[in-house]
């Protein structure tokens, strides 16, 4: 899966959905993991987001 982030440019990641099983509906919760291959510039750019946080990488209008 290829995600555009606004600030680092395209990232591809893997992506690993997890559900909730005491449920019988689809209103159940749901977990995304998202992932980079080690060593790769997608992991590179998740390791950056993690110091950046949820500071906007461009600037404000």
């Amino acid at each position: 899966m290829s995600i555009q982030h606004p600030g680092l440019g395209v990232l591809t990641l893997g992506c690993q959905t997890l559900l909730d099983t005491d449920t019988d509906t689809d209103a159940g919760q749901r977990l995304l993991v998202f992932t980079a291959a080690p060593g790769t510039p997608d992991a590179d750019k998740l390791a950056l987001l993690t110091v950046l946080g949820p500071r906007q990488t461009t600037p404000a209008p």
